[in-house]
């Protein structure tokens, strides 16, 4: 029957069409005993049989109208009365329809195989991958707002990858399973598949639990059944609300890394210790009391920090961890430390920080491997006993009440990189202070220091003084403020100046000495003594200076001590230089810092190329129109200094020195700014263009935004105006760039 013929017809009339569904319910009970295909099309044998192969059941339905379907579901088409993902021929006259993925065919044809679409469809819940967590694929627990039983998937993924992450889900407890997820219930036995399809759980595929994440939980306990996880690696529990720890973690003899940081523990268990396999222990920000003696039992532990706890002592047993590299028990109340601390021989680094000890013992000196070792905020009135520490790179005893430095101490730190003294009560610095020649670092703020440092400009590596706070009479409190460079500049300067007051008036100023000879030295010194002596003190304070001699040339012989004292600082400022000779190469492979300020200079050589090391050149207050190309190859440069001379541009040069971070060229004769060059720069942090010859500057110089000190004062140009110019750098750069065209800002 045609469809057609259907329309605006009442339920019996329709009689043809209610027999072909009920022939087609008789078909899909004929099929209930075959096995399901679990969304897979049946293949075919054949063609489909004639009462198959017509309208099919649901299209029919449709037409015929609402008010006159049976209500019974019982003639209602069963979905297995038409096989998935197969594609009919529509009925006479009805329009064709096409199921996505099916093969373009002739559909005037009645009969033929089923057409599958182009992916079969994957069977399964999609599997979880490397750490065991929490996704949308896989919910973590089987039943949503009971947390006693974990999700099949969850315990599938945990036993295939070994790691189980439940992390930061408002645990209040640990569901059972966890503890037993070694094992397989007899429920879980009967649904293990043996065969080899790969969409099952196989048994061979598990691994035993090696990690268990449980951090940023609520939980308040952690069950006994914890030491049946006998093969786990790491266990970490931190950010929780644990008052104590079971017994059982005694029975982890695989642990390595347990980590218990932000609880509330107030003990650790003795038998902890008896897990000898822990390598890191994190107990910090807690509320220990003590440690048991049986803490010395873990022999091949190498990190154990109880910070930020209640502690008053540490126990004697912490002598026997001879493996253990990093100690931190700050933030505790300690008021001493036992003579065992000394035996830990592995030690590198200690924090002992913010307590209440007023004495350290003296076998800590014999800690030769120790690199870090933090004592502020205690008492402390003197410094440590540190006599063998010569590995030593990093001293903080900062907010004690130390008053003096002794130079014993001194000699025995010639490592350190970083020495925070500052809150103390240090009244001077020893003159020996400049034998930390790897010292890059030193916090000597709001002690009570009146004479400044001057020794400190001695010290070749230094980048960082910290010297506010103090009643210092002969520096100005500017200085105070400007870069360290600058400071130790001003040091030298002093050195300088009153060296040569020494010798106008005779006399001899304690650690200044004279030029040419030693502060102690006496009239019946030879020659070849005085030379070693002064190579002695070169070496010690790694500095080649022969300023203000009013010479036309520098002596040979000082390059050569120089060589032997390995300097990294040159001064021939203040002299009546007009080449540099080529002797300087001797000097190549340490150079640091080259002062050539105020002579006589027209050009510099190409040789100064090979100063590999090079960081800070000063050539200011000479007659230079150009630097040697060579200066391009200079990879550490960082300032340049060229005030003061007849540059009518920026050198070429140093816009291909990607190091440059300060360029100073005030005082010449520049007539323009190359922004594109200078953007090159990308640590350039200071440019100082004063008094030049400037008749404009270009708006995009406001795209060189890595600028923090510009200086435009002084030129020709009219915009900006001094009063944007005294706003500072930001408001200069802002100023510029509101003034680029919209077209070209995003170029």
């Amino acid at each position: 029957m045609k469809p057609s013929s259907i329309a605006r017809k009442t339920i019996p009339s329709a009689r043809p069409a209610s027999a072909k569904i009920a022939g087609s319910n008789k078909e899909a009970k004929e099929n209930e005993g075959l096995p399901e295909t679990s969304g897979k099309p049946r293949p075919s044998s054949g063609p489909l049989p004639k009462s198959r192969a017509g309208i099919s059941a649901a299209p029919l339905r449709n037409q015929i109208p609402a008010g006159n379907r049976p209500a019974s579901s019982a003639n209602k088409p069963s979905a297995s009365s038409v096989p998935s993902r197969v594609v009919r021929k529509p009925a006479a006259g009805a329009p064709a329809r096409r199921q996505p993925g099916a093969s373009g065919g002739d559909s005037s044809q009645g009969t033929g195989p089923p057409v599958r679409s182009g992916a079969p469809a994957r069977r399964g819940p999609p599997r979880p991958r490397g750490l065991a967590t929490v996704g949308a694929a896989a919910p973590l627990f089987a039943n949503p707002g009971d947390q006693k039983e974990l999700h099949p998937a969850i315990i599938k993924a945990a036993r295939r990858s070994g790691q189980l992450n439940l992390s930061s889900r408002d645990l209040a407890e640990v569901p059972a399973k966890v503890w037993r997820i070694n094992e397989i219930d007899n429920d879980e036995a009967k649904q293990l598949a043996m065969s080899m399809d790969g969409g099952e759980e196989r048994w061979w595929d598990q691994v035993p639990l090696t990690k268990l994440l449980l951090c940023g939980n609520q939980l308040k306990h952690v069950s006994d059944e914890l030491g049946l996880l006998t093969h786990l690696q790491t266990l970490d529990l931190h950010d929780n609300a644990l008052a104590e720890l079971p017994a059982s973690v005694g029975e982890l003899h695989a642990l390595t890394r347990l980590v218990l940081s932000h609880n509330q523990l107030r003990r650790l268990p003795e038998e902890l210790f008896a897990v000898t396999s822990l390598r890191q222990l994190l107990a910090d920000h807690n509320r220990l009391e003590q440690l048991p003696e049986q803490a010395g039992d873990c022999l091949d532990l190498e990190l154990l920090d109880v910070s930020h706890n209640c502690l008053t002592s540490l126990p004697a047993g912490l002598g026997y961890l001879h493996k253990v590299s990093r100690l931190a028990a700050s933030d505790n109340q300690l008021e001493t430390v036992p003579d065992e601390l000394g035996s830990m021989t592995s030690l590198r680094a200690l924090d002992l920080a913010r307590n209440r000890l007023g004495a350290v013992p003296a076998s800590l000196g014999q800690l030769y491997q120790l690199e870090v070792l933090d004592l502020r905020q205690n008492l402390l009135t003197e410094m440590p006993p540190l006599t063998d520490c010569h590995a030593l790179k990093e001293l903080h005893l900062g907010f004690n009440q130390v008053k003096e430095i002794g130079v014993e101490l001194l000699e025995s730190l010639k490592s350190l990189i970083i020495l925070d003294l500052s809150n103390n009560k240090i009244e001077s610095l020893p003159d020996d202070i400049a034998v930390l020649q790897r010292l890059e670092r030193l916090d000597l703020k709001n002690n009570d220091l009146s004479v400044a440092p001057l020794r400190l400009c001695l010290l070749p590596l230094l980048k960082s003084v910290q010297l506010e706070g103090n009643p210092l009479r002969s520096v100005r409190r500017d200085l105070l403020t400007r870069s360290t460079q600058q400071l130790l500049r001003h040091f030298r300067e002093d050195m300088e100046r009153l060296r040569g007051q020494a010798e106008v008036d005779g006399l001899i100023i304690p650690g200044l000495g004279q030029r040419g000879e030693s502060a102690d030295a006496d009239g019946g010194q030879t020659p070849e003594q005085a030379r070693m002596h002064e190579v002695y003190k070169m070496k010690s304070s790694r500095l080649l200076s022969h300023t203000g001699q009013k010479a036309a040339e520098i002596p040979p012989d000082l390059f050569t001590m120089g060589q032997e004292a390995e300097v990294t600082t040159v001064d021939f400022s203040k002299n009546l230089l007009t080449s540099v000779s080529d002797s300087l190469l001797l000097l190549s492979g340490h150079l640091a810092e080259l002062n050539l300020n105020s002579n006589r200079l027209t050009a510099l050589p190409e040789a100064l190329g090979q100063c590999c090391r090079l960081t800070y050149l000063n050539v200011s207050g000479n007659q230079l129109t150009a630097l040697p190309d060579s200066l391009g190859t200079l990879k550490y440069l960082r300032e340049v200094c060229l005030t003061l001379n007849r540059f009518t541009a920026v050198p070429p040069v140093l816009y291909g020195v990607a190091s440059l971070e300060i360029i100073l060229a005030s005082d010449n004769q520049i007539t323009e700014i190359e922004v594109e060059q200078l953007r090159r720069l990308g640590r350039l942090a200071t440019l100082d263009l004063r008094n030049n010859s400037i008749p404009h500057v270009p708006a995009r110089l406001g795209t060189v935004t890595q600028l923090r000190s510009l200086s435009l004062e002084g030129n020709l140009f009219k915009q900006p105006r001094p009063t944007v110019l005294a706003q500072g750098t930001a408001s200069v750069l802002q100023y510029l760039r509101d003034r680029i065209p919209s077209a070209e800002r995003d170029q």
